[in-house]
């Protein structure tokens, strides 16, 4: 069941109770399209979403850790459906299915996600990429790099391929 508090922020877990900031902004894609962002603060979990015409697009998920700030999961997604009014409906049309990657969103999100690290007292960004990452963006480790991480191979084989770092 999802519950909305008094600020229209979405909550899972009802029993959460912790102060919450909450920030907006927007992210401009390649085409120069505008998604609006939330960043939602509550603890040490920094929730990122991303959204079209209401629907989630994308997210983060963030934990700040004493002087790290480590990306847990992060996303945009390549199948969502946006329903079509009922008279497109009623002349079978099908629902509009668009895809919300390759459009640079994620080369504007994780600069923010770095500049908020940074400002929130973070030394360093860290994150792992997975063996299912890779096999779903074999250029994951080089896409990082371009953007000042370090990718550190992991010690044995297993599903973590290995961690990416940035030093602030």
């Amino acid at each position: 069941m999802i519950n909305t508090d008094k600020a229209g922020v979405d909550r899972e877990d009802q029993d959460r109770k912790c102060p919450e900031t909450e920030i907006r902004g927007t992210l401009q894609d390649n085409a120069g399209t505008l998604y609006p962002y939330t960043l939602t603060i509550c603890g040490e979990l920094h929730d990122w979403r991303v959204f079209d015409r209401e629907r989630r697009i994308g997210y983060a998920w963030c934990i700040l850790a004493e002087e790290e700030f480590k990306l847990m999961d992060w996303k945009f997604e390549n199948e969502v459906v946006f329903p079509r009014s009922f008279w497109a409906r009623l002349l079978g049309r099908s629902p509009e299915i668009r895809n919300f990657r390759r459009r640079g969103l994620g080369n504007r999100l994780l600069p923010l996600l770095v500049d908020h690290a940074r400002e929130s007292g973070a030394r360093r960004v860290t994150g792992m990429i997975s063996s299912e990452d890779l096999e779903e963006f074999p250029t994951l480790a080089d896409w990082y790099g371009r953007l000042g991480f370090t990718f550190v191979p992991a010690a044995s084989a297993g599903r973590i391929m290995g961690h990416i770092e940035l030093r602030l």
